[in-house]
């Protein structure tokens, strides 16, 4: 059990954050582990093999012994709520030693089998630390850029839908509300949130601030850092995580096609989660402009609102909307 003890109900204190190099190491569990639990990122996992074929990692493999677990060091804290890969890298490039040393002392102690040459790269990075970090580096590079780089557009979409979507419920029904629905293993109560964990040592620690971070590859339950240089973090997987990979053409009500029209019939079905200009006319094959024309007139009826979000527009259906969308669901 992890429990985090927050030092007053404020909103502030809840910090999104999206970052590229936590979905690195969260998918490659899957990929390390060959793991064929997760059908729904099959296309993905065969994907990346094929990419990668022949391609060690070793480096990273030394550090991927325990389903469970990977080392902190590999996703350097921020604050920042949109994070840039090859700043984290570089974050990872600047590891401090004795945080190293820690992380790779626990990794020993979770694993009872290394072989000879995984033994010998665990022990460089404990005394040859930035020669150990600069091979590692190179090797998640790499590996982004073989197996997530051209996806991480339309995962990142989605995750700034869900957070969209959070933010709301946090301004809404405060901490109660986002946490109520965010994963069945996190409980939150008298300004004290608990994760139920499956594996590892039980915790309890005070803080001013929770950093939650939206995966698409957060299968295993929420992963959590718990470190005393820094806020306590959680994973969660958002909402709409499976669309990330899915081409699958939207088909439109019957019903609600004859009435609304199978344009606008099509974008309402797309907003059962917040979701941007490009998303939409990707899912829909259409262009950004017939997307903004069919939005502007179902905004006109009531049934969408929209919102800016740096470059992007999110649109999402209003109570109205809803509605609309159940009474055709149910005829």
């Amino acid at each position: 059990m992890l429990t985090i003890r927050l030092n007053g109900e404020n909103p502030v204190s809840t910090r999104f954050v999206i970052s590229p190099i936590w979905e690195v190491m969260t998918s490659y569990c899957l990929f390390a582990l060959r793991s064929e639990h997760y059908p729904a990122y099959y296309e993905w996992v065969s994907e990346a093999y094929r990419a990668t074929e022949n391609i060690p990692f070793p480096y990273l493999d030394a550090l991927f012994k325990c389903i469970h677990f990977f080392p902190d060091f590999l996703t350097p804290p921020t604050l920042k709520p949109i994070m840039n890969i090859y700043d984290e890298i570089d974050g990872i490039r600047a590891a401090s030693p004795e945080v190293v040393r820690r992380d790779i002392n626990e990794l020993r102690q979770r694993i009872s089998d290394l072989a000879p040459e995984e033994d010998l790269i665990l022990r460089e990075y404990v005394e040859q630390t930035d020669r150990a970090l600069e091979r590692l580096v190179g090797e998640v590079e790499l590996y982004w850029r073989l197996t997530l780089a051209r996806h991480w557009p339309r995962m990142q979409e989605i995750v700034e839908a869900d957070i969209l979507y959070r933010a709301r419920q946090l301004a809404l029904g405060g901490a109660e509300m986002l946490f109520a629905e965010l994963d069945p293993n996190i409980v939150y109560q008298d300004f004290e949130l608990r994760f139920k964990k499956k594996h590892g040592q039980d915790y309890a620690v005070e803080s001013d601030r929770v950093i939650l971070i939206p995966l698409i590859f957060s299968c295993y339950s929420p992963f959590t850092i718990v470190a005393p240089e820094w806020y306590p973090s959680l994973s969660y997987q958002p909402r709409g995580w499976g669309l990330w990979c899915s081409s699958e053409q939207v088909s439109a009500n019957e019903a609600m096609e004859i009435t609304l029209g199978t344009g606008r019939a099509k974008i309402l079905q797309c907003l059962m989660m917040p979701t941007s200009t490009g998303e939409i006319a990707n899912r829909l094959n259409i262009t950004a402009g017939a997307v903004s024309q069919h939005v502007a007139r179902l905004s006109q009826a009531g049934l969408v609102t929209s919102t800016q979000s740096g470059k992007r527009v999110y649109h999402q259906l209003t109570q109205r909307g809803e509605m609309l969308l159940n009474l055709f669901s149910e005829a």
